[in-house]
């Protein structure tokens, strides 16, 4: 009786001190769905690449052709939203390209010092259904090649946005309505270390 007593004591004080915060922090949104309220980052990156798969054809070409020639410029995460519609063009290339984003996107998500971050990786294949799809019904050598392909790939083009984008999705930012990452001396190690533990699951 007196835990849950605690419980429920503990959930009512978390929702009068966070919710508020939530709804005074400018770097947060509110959206109201019928009798539902939901909560999200202006800059959370899931969000971001939903409202990149809503796009016309005509604006994800553009995007593409930008991303393609600005590398060091894009959030990793544009290369799986845009995946889909590579698909379009070429079936390899879309998969190539969403484990270029998969994997960058990985390793700058484990900069982020809030580690509620990682549930995001979840979403990716999500982002991607028709390329994951075809990714599916490949045998492992097919796969396995074009993983190494994007691991050479994020090797050999080291030019990259700050991590901090991908810190957005966790809770740190409702509670003190920015992110923080580890040192960027962390940075090389944290790739490198990303890097071998996949290779560690081609075999």
């Amino acid at each position: 009786m007196q835990k849950s007593f605690l419980i429920i004591f503990t959930i009512v004080f978390l929702i009068s001190v966070f919710v508020p915060c939530v709804i005074a922090n400018s770097e947060i949104i509110v959206e109201k769905n019928g009798s539902f309220t939901n909560y999200y980052s202006k800059q959370d990156p899931i969000r971001y690449a939903q409202e990149i798969v809503k796009m016309s054809d005509i604006d994800k070409e553009n995007l593409y052709k930008y991303t393609m020639e600005n590398h060091d410029k894009i959030k990793p995460i544009t290369y799986v939203a845009l995946a889909d519609y590579i698909f379009q063009k070429s079936k390899e290339d879309a998969l190539f390209w969403y484990f270029v984003g998969r994997i960058r996107s990985t390793e700058d998500v484990s900069m982020c010092t809030d580690k509620s971050n990682l549930q995001q990786i979840a979403y990716y294949p999500m982002l991607a259904e028709k390329t994951m799809e075809y990714f599916a019904k490949q045998d492992k050598s097919f796969s396995v090649n074009i993983m190494k392909r994007a691991l050479e790939w994020d090797e050999t083009h080291p030019d990259r946005i700050n991590p901090k984008w991908a810190c957005y999705h966790g809770m740190e930012v409702f509670i003190t309505g920015d992110v923080t990452i580890k040192p960027m001396s962390e940075y090389n190690k944290v790739q490198k270390d990303l890097r071998k533990n996949i290779r560690k699951t081609m075999y």
